[in-house]
């Protein structure tokens, strides 16, 4: 019983990678699920489903153990099963955690999410759930978050031609020209635009 107790103290606590513990990294989430279930002890259910989970299984915290997911991804898959929290925050947490994770270790030993793209200076994501597209990055040893316009975020997110995506936006030659520029300035562009 205190070996469980001490892992789910560590899921929450421990800073992996530098980046955190799962109270830092999901503190929305985690409200919501403490929210709603008042009854529980804390977040030693939580944390106990979560271990005995699919997700969880797919989860290596050692390289040696094989690739696998990482920490951050693995909470977030089970919430996402377990319906846990708003998926807008759920998403931006995730996004958020894996970006700062990947600040803190430019060369994973995790397999990198789905939502993780690859960039000129690093790695970037683009959250989508909410009213507007939100940048997630960690590129050229920074992190950058922040709100983008459909048009930039189609941009990063699509193999279509700048030009088409543009047109379809509305957007000027000019204004194209000079996002991208700005995007590849940053590290953004995604390598197929390059």
């Amino acid at each position: 019983m205190r070996e469980a107790e001490s892992v789910r103290e560590d899921l929450l606590h421990r800073r992996h990678r530098g980046s955190g513990g799962l109270l830092a990294l999901y503190p929305r989430t985690l409200a919501a699920w403490t929210a709603a279930h008042p009854e529980d002890d804390g977040l030693a259910e939580l944390l106990s489903r979560f271990m005995e989970s699919e997700a969880f299984d797919g989860y290596r915290e050692v390289p040696f153990a094989g690739q696998g997911r990482c920490l951050e991804e693995a909470f977030y898959r089970f919430c996402e099963e377990e319906e846990i929290g708003a998926p807008q925050e759920r998403e931006e947490e995730l996004l958020g955690a894996i970006t700062k994770a990947l600040l803190l270790s430019p060369d994973p030993d995790f397999t990198l999410p789905a939502e993780i793209r690859t960039s000129a200076g690093g790695f970037f994501a683009v959250a989508r759930r909410g009213p507007e597209p939100r940048l997630f990055a960690a590129v050229s040893g920074r992190m950058l978050a922040g709100p983008l316009t459909p048009f930039l975020a189609e941009l990063l997110l699509s193999d279509d031609p700048p030009e088409e995506i543009a047109a379809r936006h509305g957007v000027a030659a000019a204004v194209r020209e000079a996002s991208l520029a700005q995007l590849r300035s940053l590290g953004l562009l995604p390598l197929a635009h390059r």
